[in-house]
């Protein structure tokens, strides 16, 4: 069974979890371990990160910017699904959908599940087979910005398997159901058994991105700018149980870090500096992990 390291963000974005993964990534393969970093749920948004739009066209599978920098680098010997079962591209409304209504726009935009307009899951169904299913929401592909719409019905054109139409009713119950959280977790459960170091990154400020994630966690970083806490895998997943036990939360990506942290004590922490590219040497006594 492969030694797991997950990695979550204190802060809902830019904790810096992705230059963290990516690092620790470039650290285990250099050391000659088979290691791969894993994206179980991902999200985007394609006018804030509009070159996953263009990306994902080229590739022909939804795809956001912490997979794809995941996928070049394990050079592009994965599939993206391998890597990132899960993703979920965001787009904001029109401000003329809402007749002005500065406030009814801003909490639009302040609700993922509201913006959600193109989806893929690809559950493992054989040792190297994925099934993959795009959804898009067309409800909100024809209030979405003029400018963005033209670009995003060309990306739904060029995904394979061309993508499914549906409602923003459908697309909201798609996100709640259970099923793309249950691929994640069987994706996860072969990746531990094909290599030797996993390297988990959670999404946003989750506690943890799926069940399984934390379960098999042997140590846990939560990343914060300059530095990253390290806990034991185990004392973790105890404090996220209690806490899904008084909150009567599961544990899905619900629970936020910043409620572990507040409960429990890191065992050690490792500093972080400030680099344009992620590397080993970004991690200062990263040997605290003490997992090898």
């Amino acid at each position: 069974m492969a030694v797991v390291i997950m990695v979550t963000g204190i802060l809902p974005y830019d904790s810096g979890k992705t230059f963290v993964g990516r690092s620790l990534l470039r650290y285990f393969r250099s050391l000659g371990y088979n290691a791969i970093a894993f994206k179980p749920i991902a999200a985007h948004s394609a006018w804030f990160q509009y070159e996953t739009v263009e990306k994902s066209v080229k590739l022909g599978i939804l795809v956001g910017h912490d997979a794809f920098l995941y996928w070049k680098d394990m050079e592009g010997k994965v599939g993206i699904e391998e890597i990132n079962p899960v993703d979920i591209l965001t787009t904001p409304i029109d401000f003329e959908t809402t007749l002005a209504n500065v406030r009814l726009y801003l909490s639009m935009l302040e609700s993922f599940v509201s913006q959600a307009c193109v989806m893929r899951i690809s559950c493992p169904k054989t040792t190297e087979a994925y099934v993959t299913e795009h959804y898009v929401n067309v409800e909100l592909l024809e209030k979405t910005i003029p400018t963005l719409q033209l670009k995003l019905m060309d990306l739904a054109e060029k995904l394979k398997p061309q993508p499914k139409l549906i409602s923003q009713s459908e697309m909201e119950k798609l996100m709640s159901n259970p099923e793309p959280i249950i691929c994640a977790d069987k994706q996860l459960m072969k990746l531990l058994k094909k290599y030797e170091v996993v390297i988990i990154e959670s999404f946003n400020n989750a506690a943890t991105p799926t069940p399984l994630s934390v379960k098999v966690a042997n140590k846990v970083l939560v990343v914060t700018p300059g530095k990253a806490l390290i806990y034991d895998g185990g004392k973790y997943l105890r404090t996220l149980e209690i806490l899904e036990q008084t909150i009567r939360n599961q544990i899905t990506y619900t629970t936020t870090t910043q409620q572990i942290v507040e409960l429990t004590k890191p065992i050690n922490y490792v500093k972080i500096h400030p680099q344009q590219e992620p590397s080993e040497e970004a991690l200062e006594n990263i040997d605290e992990l003490a997992i090898l």
